[in-house]
């Protein structure tokens, strides 16, 4: 039996489980910025933390970022699918590019162009994406020491606060996993509607 399945008991679990791999987007999101919010905590609890123990900590907030972002062009196409809207479908999963935050904002208002609040917190997750990126453009920094081509990941010496990052990306994947269920409230409603009108 291989090593991940020597044990059998509560702690195992399960993925790729739904019809859909597209759909898991969010939930791959969700489980980056738990995993992100519990180790942050834990080390800023301690008041001291080695900087290599908060490099996982920046990665996994990112990487949420980044799986929201695709969550909400995959979704908001799914919807649009339903509507008979015409979208335009791109591979946005081959690559770590934060700043598709720009097409997630265009598409959120074009499926959504009264709700102010929701494009106040596209405006903020566009912000957020910019800044990330101009740390970490390709997800590279805290996952290696090098990118592809052999040259450093990061500038020299670059300096990230662990307690700025947790408070800004806690609130805003929050906030994003929000919208995520309610794109899934919009997705059931109009393949309710799709279905009723091929019945007729």
């Amino acid at each position: 039996m291989a090593f991940y399945n020597a044990i059998n008991n509560y702690s195992n679990f399960s993925i790729s489980f739904t019809a859909d791999p597209f759909d898991d987007f969010g939930f791959f999101a969700k489980g980056d910025r738990l995993a992100a919010d519990n180790t942050a905590e834990k080390l800023l609890a301690r008041g001291h933390f080695a900087d290599y123990e908060a490099y996982p900590v920046m990665f996994l907030y990112r990487h949420a970022l980044e799986l929201h972002l695709k969550n909400v062009l995959y979704r908001v196409a799914k919807l649009f699918a339903f509507k008979d809207i015409e979208t335009m479908y791109e591979g946005f999963h081959n690559n770590h590019d934060l700043l598709i935050a720009d097409k997630a904002y265009n598409v959120i208002k074009k499926a959504f162009p009264k709700d102010h609040e929701l494009h106040e917190i596209m405006t903020k997750t566009k912000r957020v994406a910019k800044e990330f990126s101009d740390i970490d453009p390709n997800s590279f920094a805290y996952r290696y020491p090098v990118k592809k081509d052999g040259s450093p990941s990061t500038p020299k010496r670059q300096t990230v606060n662990l307690e700025a990052t947790a408070v800004e990306m806690n609130a805003l994947l929050l906030e994003l996993e929000n919208i995520n269920l309610g794109i899934g409230l919009e997705i059931a409603n109009a393949q309710e509607i799709f279905q009723e009108l091929k019945n007729i």
